[in-house]
């Protein structure tokens, strides 16, 4: 018989197939690292100086740093295909720079965690009180007792309330409650600029003008005798919630909104700069930490939330069954003005901001 060949080996039937490495997880991952990175860095940028950009002031600033401690994740987590080492590397990169560039837009305040590291104790002297609360159209839904039972609970020495007006139909409308006021704060004065009412029961030494209707300015004398600016503030809101932004109106109005934010700020800046005197300058700011046109107020002073305050991360809005996640109420203090306390009041179902109060004193003689 004819000889038969071998039967071929298993091994040499069964090659196995060299597949290509799976590189699409990395290459997602470092997707996602680097638009993250690209949005944080844009917001850092060009928020307050592009109307456009306002739309993305809906993020909460609490979400930059989570958002790019998740990308660090991504980028240390997801495997990096053979031979691709590097992009691993500019991954956890570009993380760590958006990590780094996301904290002072966060509204974190680590000096909460660490209160050794504040200002020493505040001099002594007289403590002068300032609450600033944005009333959400005065006291239209409330019981005005309660209403104005909440306000003379908190024994300021000096009242910057937001938004005396109504709602109707959806219009804003002027209202005239002077009498009530004047009933229910016999011992205070009473300065009225549109939609911003100060209360004040330390004496009024005068009103100087600023050139925009969103910002009052009131001096008194504190019981140290020392000259004391409030700056009464509300800077219009940055869109219409009630727009679709599908819509060219939405734009219109958000064009239009950024130019009167843009008005606002700079009259605010313009009249305090010139202004020596002691000062505290506190409002609805509808701006959160990480817009950048609260940078134009912040030069001016020093956010009483970070040296005297106790949340890590204070919220004031939104109070009406919402998660609240933003803070868009803040006070200033400048030219020796120092905060003993600062607290974010709750509104008692009154308002969907919390109410701002600052116990302060006043350096120098």
């Amino acid at each position: 018989m004819p000889d038969q060949a071998a039967p071929p080996r298993a091994e040499a039937r069964q090659r196995p197939v060299r597949r290509p490495a799976r590189r699409w997880p990395a290459r997602a991952a470092t997707a996602l690292v680097l638009a993250w990175t690209v949005f944080v860095l844009l917001n850092l940028v060009v928020s307050g100086h592009w109307s456009l950009w306002l739309v993305f002031s809906l993020v909460p600033p609490l979400a930059l740093p989570v958002g790019a401690l998740a990308a660090l994740a991504l980028a240390v987590l997801v495997p990096a295909a053979p031979g691709r080492t590097a992009h691993r590397r500019v991954a956890i990169a570009l993380a760590v720079a958006a990590l780094l560039a996301s904290l002072p837009q966060s509204g974190l305040h680590p000096g909460t965690l660490a209160p050794w590291t504040r200002d020493g104790t505040p001099p002594d002297g007289p403590v002068v009180r300032v609450v600033s609360w944005n009333t959400e159209y005065w006291d239209q839904t409330d019981d005005p007792a309660a209403f104005f039972g909440y306000l003379r609970d908190q024994h300021a020495d000096v009242y910057l309330l937001q938004e005396y007006l109504h709602l109707v139909a959806g219009q804003v409308v002027a209202i005239d409650d002077l009498a009530r006021l004047r009933a229910e704060f016999p011992d205070y004065r009473v300065v009225v600029k549109g939609e911003l009412v100060t209360l004040s029961r330390l004496p009024v030494l005068g009103q100087p003008e600023v050139a925009d209707d969103n910002v009052l300015r009131v001096d008194v004398r504190t019981p140290g005798g020392r000259a004391l600016s409030t700056y009464n503030t509300h800077i219009p809101a940055q869109l219409d919630p009630t727009r679709s932004p599908l819509s060219l109106e939405f734009y219109r109005v958000l064009t239009q909104r950024h130019t009167q934010r843009a008005h606002a700020y700079a009259a605010l800046a313009s009249a305090a700069g010139q202004d020596p005197q002691p000062g505290v300058i506190a409002g609805d700011f509808n701006t959160t930490p990480a817009m950048g046109e609260i940078n134009r107020v912040g030069a001016l002073g020093r956010d009483a939330a970070e040296t005297a305050g106790h949340a890590l991360y204070p919220v004031s809005w939104n109070q009406h069954g919402v998660l609240g996640l933003w803070r868009l109420d803040w006070g200033f203090l400048r030219n020796g003005v120092r905060a003993q306390d600062y607290r974010l009041l709750d509104a008692a179902g009154m308002s969907d901001h919390r109410a701002q109060v600052i116990d302060l004193t006043v350096e120098g003689p």
